[in-house]
């Protein structure tokens, strides 16, 4: 009768059809499969295989499934279309829109710097995604950078105060999705007392400060995952951190009279070793500090200011 639609017995009857109806999604699934399959190979067989999908490449994705959404699979016939253009779609995917991990040029790039007749450090780093490490335990200053994308911008001087001044900079933003790196360590010597002015962006930052004297440090840190180690202080010293959606340990040892003050908002604090100096005070001091056999209070100033954070601060 006109009007009346009749829908094909084999719709009903063939399963794929219902299946295959959401082939844009689909498509999704599988290329999420596949990359999971090339991060495992990278990862963990030998890094044979990488991710490399530059951000220039991302749209052609969402037209090849926006593209496969709008085809409907309504009968065996067009099943068979909708299955082969699927796979031709994950096929020029694969072959086109990821990058070749050979295709990828390393940078390497090594700075070093005599520390004689210089009195203290001054290091400004700026980094953004970039695994930023800094130790002491050497006789000269020296710095490796290593990344896949991106130039390292970098001075040393020393002034006429002999302040030795390092300023390392990578700023450039990641330019796709996978394995994309960026590495800056820092080996300073351990003899010399040292400042640093330190500003992490979705970077992970180990400050292991073992065998380096601090003077004071300026630490930001926006999405980054911040691990501070410090060994030995001057006199008087100041440790100010402001943090922005990050997760911060700083592990300081006994013989270090600790004041710490806090400012904090949607911030989970945990300070073990420190006590507060009243009743809803936000000023902690150290509650089992033991003064060094060398002599002399060493005293450093905490200030953290914190928003959507995790702050640790342990004294032992």
């Amino acid at each position: 009768m006109p009007g009346i639609i009749i829908e094909p017995e084999e719709k009903k009857q063939n399963p794929l059809i219902g299946v295959f109806s959401h082939l844009g999604l689909i498509y999704i699934i599988i290329l999420a499969i596949c990359l999971g399959i090339v991060y495992f190979q990278g990862v963990y067989q030998g890094d044979y295989l990488s991710i490399y999908i530059p951000f220039t490449h991302i749209w052609p994705l969402a037209l090849i499934a926006v593209g496969l959404s709008l085809f409907q699979v309504k009968s065996s016939a067009s099943l068979s279309v909708g299955i082969f253009l699927m796979a031709l779609a994950i096929t020029i995917t694969m072959f086109s829109v990821f990058t070749r991990a050979d295709a990828i040029d390393s940078t390497t790039k090594t700075i070093s710097a005599s520390s004689n007749g210089v009195k203290s450090i001054y290091a400004d780093i700026s980094a953004i995604s970039t695994d930023i490490s800094v130790r002491g335990g050497v006789a000269d200053m020296n710095a490796q950078y290593i990344s896949n994308y991106g130039i390292l911008t970098n001075s040393i001087e020393v002034d006429k105060d002999s302040v030795q001044n390092i300023t390392l900079e990578q700023l450039d933003i990641q330019p796709g999705f996978g394995s994309y790196n960026k590495d800056i360590s820092l080996s300073l010597p351990s003899t010399i007392p040292a400042i640093f002015d330190i500003t992490a962006n979705i970077s992970p930052l180990s400050l292991d400060l073992q065998g380096i004297v601090l003077k004071s440090a300026n630490i930001t840190l926006r999405g980054s995952n911040a691990s501070i180690i410090l060994d030995k202080v001057e006199a008087i010293s100041s440790l100010n951190i402001t943090s922005t959606a990050s997760q911060v340990t700083i592990t300081i040892p006994r013989n270090i009279k600790v004041l710490l003050s806090t400012s904090h908002t949607f911030t989970t604090n945990n300070f073990i070793g420190l006590s507060q100096t009243g009743v809803d005070s936000r000023v902690y001091e150290s509650n089992n500090y033991q003064p060094s056999s060398e002599g002399g209070d060493k005293t450093v100033t905490v200030n953290l200011n914190s928003t959507f954070s995790q702050i640790k601060v342990i004294q032992q």
